[in-house]
């Protein structure tokens, strides 16, 4: 039985690290600028629109400028909704004490939808007519704003690009 285990633990290891090289492998050649579908596009939204290399030499740098400049923002947004909770739990807290602290996360909020919506408004102008209406019918579905939109709530984007890469 201990011969068993000893081999079932030895298999498991070796796919565990062929597991961890194939996923080192798809990074490095993402970092290389191809992406898994062949694309040098490194934006599933931006590729979904049919931006061409040269619009995404253009607003990529932007975007991950544009991207660390959310990391405050959201950290802020999330530290205020755990003291909003934490606030709320709090035996014989006053509601306007609770109100004052929602205030708090709504403005950090608001900030976060300020700077999406300067963003998405420079990058309308990198965009043709075709690629904007595609860009904004794509963030309206909700599946995919879910999964690459712009933070527009605060929640951290995923739009494919490697921020340790920078």
């Amino acid at each position: 039985m201990k011969d068993h285990l000893i081999v079932f633990l030895l298999c498991l290891s070796l796919a565990l690290n062929a597991a961890f090289m194939a996923v080192w492998f798809a990074k490095t050649r993402t970092a290389r600028g191809a992406e898994p579908d062949g694309s040098s596009i490194g934006c599933p939204l931006h590729r979904d629109m049919g931006v061409t290399s040269e619009q995404w030499a253009v607003i990529e740098p932007r975007l991950k400028e544009f991207q660390r400049s959310l990391d405050e923002p959201i950290e802020k947004a999330d530290r205020l909704r755990d003291e909003v909770l934490g606030t709320i739990a709090e035996e014989g807290v006053s509601p306007d004490t609770v109100y004052a602290k929602q205030r708090e996360l709504l403005d950090a909020k608001h900030e976060i939808q300020r700077r999406v919506a300067d963003f998405l408004l420079w990058e309308k102008t990198v965009l043709t007519r075709e690629q904007r209406d595609r860009m904004f019918a794509l963030l309206k579905t909700g599946a995919y704003a879910r999964r690459h939109a712009p933070p527009l709530s605060g929640r951290r984007a995923e739009c494919g690009l490697d921020r340790s890469r920078d």
